[in-house]
């Protein structure tokens, strides 16, 4: 019981620590204004498809080629202005880092 209570204890921490973390993040699905801008936003889409099938339904020695190709998704969705990081105080990501710390501390 006292196991069961320190792991739901860590979660609860996790899930505290991803969402003060997670505050300064935007995610916006603005227009594009010219048509170059869009090229990031459809790259970004066939790779992640691709990297999640290739993760998924490919074969043990394709699993490292899918991690690079959703890394260069989420690196696209930054190119595309798809997400806007706002700057966060020192004080806000010392609370968020330590609560994540702390419940995997307590779920391990």
């Amino acid at each position: 019981m006292k196991g069961l209570v320190t792991k739901l204890l860590g979660f609860g921490l996790i899930i505290i620590g991803i969402y003060w973390l997670s505050q300064g993040i935007l995610f916006t699905n603005r227009s594009a204004y010219y048509w170059w801008q869009t090229i990031p936003a459809t790259g970004s889409v066939i790779l992640l498809l691709a990297g999640l099938w290739m993760l998924f339904n490919g074969r043990r020695s394709d699993r490292n080629w899918s991690w690079i190709l959703i890394g260069g998704a989420i690196a696209l969705i930054f190119m595309s202005g798809g997400i806007v990081i706002r700057p966060t105080s020192l004080w806000d990501f010392l609370i968020g880092f330590s609560a994540l710390f702390g419940g995997s501390k307590l779920v391990n």
